[in-house]
């Protein structure tokens, strides 16, 4: 048994792409996050930032369409995804997305927003 879970609290840095397929649609953006922590060789207290691709699928995208925009902060559950590709030049790339489906959660916990229990998604789109 293993376990493919990550959760996220951060800023959404641009407003939300949403892709229309004809199997269904996407939303696309990235969600910003950041910690402290002191500099092993200086002790000086710096801010390490993240930047995290996010893919919704499923019923959730008409939620991000709808409420989701620059500046929102949302909390996030979904899967870790790995991708590898070949770029321009032909070289191997790789990259990391998380993946909100029909077992993620997604909500705004900015501006006294919740969809917390409306969020919980349980139809998977394939």
């Amino acid at each position: 048994m293993s376990v493919n879970k990550v959760t996220l609290l951060g800023r959404v840095i641009k407003t939300p792409e949403i892709k229309v397929f004809e199997s269904g649609s996407i939303a696309l953006f990235t969600l910003v996050t950041d910690y402290p922590y002191n500099d092993p060789h200086t002790g000086e207290r710096k801010k390490k930032t993240e930047f995290h691709k996010i893919v919704v699928k499923s019923s959730a995208v008409s939620f991000v369409q709808n409420y989701v925009q620059k500046g929102t902060i949302l909390y996030c559950e979904g899967q870790l995804n790995s991708k590898k590709w070949n770029d321009d030049k032909g070289h191997t790339q790789y990259g990391y997305e998380i993946v909100i489906n029909a077992y993620g959660v997604i909500d705004i916990v900015a501006n006294g927003i919740s969809n917390h229990d409306t969020n919980k998604f349980k139809n998977q789109v394939n």
